[in-house]
């Protein structure tokens, strides 16, 4: 849109040269309007998401209003300021034709430009919909799966309790014949190691007592 400006504002002021309203202080805004007209086209090239073609047409019409502004101050500063007036004012003049041009180029820019933002943005906006949804599905599973986990060592833990009250049970009526089959390196993997352990020498304690009792039982003292 600002180089649209630019365009309407180096047509007012070639207007106002041609009347004979201080000529030359608006030749100097004319030229001021280029060199705006320019950094804006420098900045449109160093934007990726602008179509290059159509940077390369509103450059060639601004380069070619250029020329016809030339022409038109050669006129003013011959005094000549009817024929300068004819080339702005007549349909179909070199002026006319590349003014128009540049305007409907710049018009095209901006429309190109807000087109690629809304289309831009509509992107960002379901990258980040996609995103929070990713984010949602991974939090509810991470609650799930923690909650399993949960369950899981809840379950395991009542499991192996359960089968040290068995052994205990049982080592409490002499029977130590028993099964603990948790292992691992917590506290309740230790005590059960213990007394898997414990029962084991206890067990071979007994079996050599009665081994011993039968011996002298049978007179093998």
């Amino acid at each position: 849109m600002a180089i649209r400006r630019d365009i309407v504002s180096i047509d007012q002021n070639v207007m106002n040269s041609i009347a004979g309203n201080k000529p030359k202080e608006h030749e100097i805004s004319v030229q001021k309007d280029f060199n705006s007209i320019d950094k804006s086209i420098k900045v449109l090239r160093a934007n990726s998401i602008v179509d290059k073609k159509l940077i390369d047409d509103i450059e060639k019409s601004i380069a070619n209003l250029k020329q016809q502004n030339g022409q038109i101050y050669k006129f003013i500063d011959k005094g000549d300021n009817k024929s300068a007036e004819q080339l702005v004012i007549t349909e179909g003049s070199g002026y006319y034709q590349v003014y128009v041009e540049s305007v409907n180029n710049s018009r095209t820019i901006y429309e190109d430009e807000m087109s690629r933002g809304i289309r831009f943005d509509k992107e960002i906006e379901n990258t980040t919909s996609t995103a929070m949804i990713n984010f949602t599905i991974i939090c509810v599973a991470s609650i799930l799966a923690g909650i399993f986990i949960c369950i899981y060592i809840k379950k395991s833990l009542k499991k192996t309790i359960e089968e040290i009250e068995i052994a205990v049970n049982k080592m409490a009526v002499g029977d130590y014949n028993i099964n603990i089959e948790y292992e691992s390196k917590d506290e309740l993997g230790y005590l059960s190691y213990s007394m898997r352990k414990m029962t084991s020498k206890t067990k071979d304690i007994i079996n050599d007592i009665v081994r011993v009792l039968g011996e002298v039982a049978l007179g093998n003292i």
